[in-house]
């Protein structure tokens, strides 16, 4: 019988010792079902600086080729780049040649060589099996929901809202932004609860919460904090 190839297996085989080859064929599968759209996976919330630069995650390239993504620090300035996975773990290192360009009056080094070492790819390969983890793909899971209704409700902010409520108050039109910052406060306290409400629900907890706060900064009162006034938003849905 088949293997079913799930998250845990995936996860599981991760931390096994494999060749290069084989490893790179088991993370471009990884890619290629949980990468999404552009086919890479971030991971450069999980790991440190190594000196100049630090190890971002995982790509794939129009060859299919995995790629290391990595971020770079120079003296001025800083920037991302790739080098193939499979020859930092065959020769144990890869070498971003150091980059120079000339700025008017004389040549500056963008960034010194880079060496990205074969540990570092070890590492990033278990924060790799950890990301695969059932409360990290939930938690994934809920924020792409929280991310639909974020830019549905942006766009009905954006839209309808604007043409409703600052076009016609033009002469108050920090009523509307409070209205409008009302609603992403609600957004960001009460994202739970919204998963669980329809569309029609979530629309009319957005106008219920935008007319609430659609007032002047004066109107919210003069409670003062460090020296600034502060406006206690009514998130109430």
């Amino acid at each position: 019988m088949a293997t079913r190839k799930t998250a845990k297996y995936y996860r599981d085989e991760l931390v096994k010792s494999h060749n290069a080859l084989a490893m790179e064929s088991l993370i471009k599968e990884v890619i290629a079902k949980y990468g999404g759209e552009y086919k890479r996976i971030s991971l450069s919330q999980r790991v440190d600086f190594n000196w100049d630069h630090r190890v971002e995650g995982f790509c794939t390239n129009s060859k299919g080729e995995v790629l290391v993504m990595v971020y770079w620090q120079g003296d001025s300035t800083d920037g991302d780049d790739y080098v193939s996975f499979r020859e930092v773990l065959r020769n144990g290192k890869s070498v971003i040649r150091a980059q120079h360009e000339w700025l008017g009056d004389r040549t500056y080094c963008r960034h010194g060589d880079i060496r990205v070492e074969k540990e570092e790819v070890e590492s990033l390969i278990k924060e790799l099996a950890k990301w695969l983890s059932p409360s990290e793909v939930k938690q994934r899971k809920i924020d792409a929901e929280l991310a639909k209704i974020d830019k549905a409700v942006s766009l009905k902010l954006g839209n309808e809202y604007y043409r409703n409520y600052y076009n016609k108050y033009k002469s108050n039109g920090e009523q509307y932004y409070n209205g409008c910052g009302a609603v992403r406060q609600m957004l960001a306290e009460q994202g739970a609860k919204l998963l669980k409400m329809s569309e029609e629900d979530i629309f009319k907890a957005v106008e219920k919460v935008f007319k609430a706060n659609f007032k002047t900064d004066y109107q919210f009162g003069k409670k003062e904090l460090f020296g600034k006034k502060t406006i206690p938003y009514d998130t109430t849905i």
